[in-house]
Formats: structure tokens, C-alpha cells, sequence
């Protein structure tokens, strides 16, 4: 299986970004990391995926701002920077 990119709009909130890579991931595949990129004439989040086995799809993920508390059960899958409603956060992802 390869990795791919996919650009998450940063000027949604963290609530649509969680979305936006809950539905990349119902194909079949994994959020890995994300960063901050200049990409068709403006600043955005680039985010990796990996191709996972046909019908395979992970544990629903959740970005919360980098201070908030994870939920119960919840385990920090990756943690970084992602453009938000427009300006950059420190975020992490989470999952059960």
C-alpha cells in the first residue's frame, strides 16, 4: 500500500477538519501526519494518508487545540501544527 496527500481546508473549524479526514478515511485509508503548506497560491494543510486493505477503515479520529483534554480512552495519534478558521494551532489527533 502507498501514501498520498490530500488538502484539508484550514479555514474550517476543528469540528469539519475532524470530518473532512473521517470521510478520506472511509476509503480505505489512514491519516498519518499533516503540515502547513504553500500549495495552489495559498497557505494550507497537506495531510498524509496511507492506503489501508479494501474495506478497512480506523477508529473515528478527533483534532482538539494541542492544551485541550483528550477524551476518556483516548490515545494521541499524532501532534503538530494545522491551519484552522484561517490561522495556524497547535492541534493533536486523537483516537480510541
Amino acid at each position: 500500500m502507498s501514501d498520498y496527500l490530500v488538502e484539508i481546508s484550514g479555514s474550517t473549524s476543528l469540528a469539519q477538519i475532524s470530518l473532512q479526514v473521517q470521510g478520506e478515511e472511509a476509503g480505505a485509508s489512514e491519516f498519518k501526519s499533516s503540515s502547513v503548506s504553500f500549495h495552489g497560491g495559498r497557505i494550507t494543510n497537506l495531510a498524509t494518508f496511507s492506503e489501508l486493505d479494501p474495506g478497512t477503515v480506523p477508529e473515528p479520529i478527533t483534532f482538539l487545540a494541542h492544551d485541550a483534554p483528550l477524551p476518556t480512552g483516548a490515545k494521541i495519534v499524532w501532534a503538530g501544527v494545522m491551519v484552522v478558521a484561517g490561522n495556524t494551532s497547535a492541534l493533536k489527533a486523537s483516537r480510541r
